[in-house]
C-alpha cells in the first residue's frame, strides 16, 4: 500500500490548494477523509451544526466558535479542504472513503470527559515558534504541542486523537486499494505516522510506504 498523508488546517487556503494539487498529481485509487457520512453530507449541503447538541457539548461548542472565528480572520471557510476533497473525488471519479468515527460515538465520548477538563478548554494552549496557521500542519512541530494538550486535557485527547486515530488507521489498512491520498486534520497526522511505523515493525511482508505532503 502506498499513503499520502496531507496534513491540513481546517482554516487554510494552502491546505485547500494541497488538496487538489496532491490529486491531481498523485492520481490515487481512492481517497481517504476525515469525515463520516453524517458529516460529509453536512459539509456538501452547507449544513451548520445542530445548536442544541453544541450547548450540550462545550467542548464541541468551543471548537467550532474558534474554527469561525479564525475562519473568518484567513477568509477561508472551516473544513473547506475535506469538501473541496469530496469535490475533487467526483470531478475525477475517484472512489472516497469516509474514514473518521461517527460524529454520534465521537459525541457520545466527548460526554464522558470530566466537567473540569471541559472547563479548562476555554484557556489557551501556550504554543511556541508558530507565527503562521501553516506552519501547524508540520508534524514535527506539532508534537511537543500535542503533548501539551494529552498532560492538560488527558481524556479530550484520548477521545478526540488517540481513538480516532486508531479507528482511521484500521479503515486504512482494511482499505483495499494501492494508493491513498489521505486528507486529515494535521493533530491526527503525528499519530497515524506512528502507527503506520508499529505496524510496520510487525508486518514486514505488508509494509505501509508512506509520505507527508508539506
Amino acid at each position: 500500500m502506498e499513503l499520502i498523508l496531507i496534513p491540513t488546517a481546517h482554516i487554510s487556503k494552502k491546505s485547500i490548494q494541497q488538496v487538489i494539487d496532491t490529486i491531481n498529481l498523485e492520481k490515487p485509487d481512492i481517497i481517504a477523509v476525515e469525515l463520516d457520512k453524517q458529516r460529509a453530507i453536512g459539509l456538501l449541503q452547507n449544513k451548520k451544526p445542530n445548536l442544541l447538541v453544541l450547548l450540550k457539548n462545550p467542548g464541541f461548542l468551543f471548537m467550532y466558535s474558534a474554527q469561525q472565528i479564525i475562519g473568518l480572520i484567513f477568509k477561508s471557510k472551516p473544513g473547506e479542504e475535506m469538501k473541496t476533497a469530496l469535490v475533487e473525488s467526483g470531478k475525477h471519479k475517484i472512489p472516497i472513503l469516509l474514514a473518521d468515527m461517527p460524529i454520534s460515538k465521537t459525541i457520545e465520548n466527548m460526554k464522558k470527559i470530566p466537567f473540569r477538563e471541559k472547563i479548562k478548554m476555554f484557556a489557551p494552549v501556550k504554543i511556541n515558534g508558530i507565527n503562521s496557521i501553516d506552519k501547524l500542519t508540520d508534524p514535527d512541530k506539532l508534537r511537543p504541542i500535542l503533548e501539551q494538550i494529552k498532560i492538560k486535557y488527558p481524556k479530550t485527547y484520548q477521545f478526540l486523537l488517540e481513538e480516532r486515530n486508531q479507528f482511521i488507521f484500521d479503515k486504512l489498512i482494511s482499505c483495499n486499494y494501492l494508493k491513498i491520498v489521505g486528507v486529515f486534520g494535521a493533530g491526527h497526522i503525528p499519530g497515524l505516522i506512528d502507527l503506520i511505523n508499529q505496524y510496520n515493525i510487525n508486518n514486514k511482508e505488508k509494509i505501509i510506504n508512506f509520505k507527508i505532503v508539506r
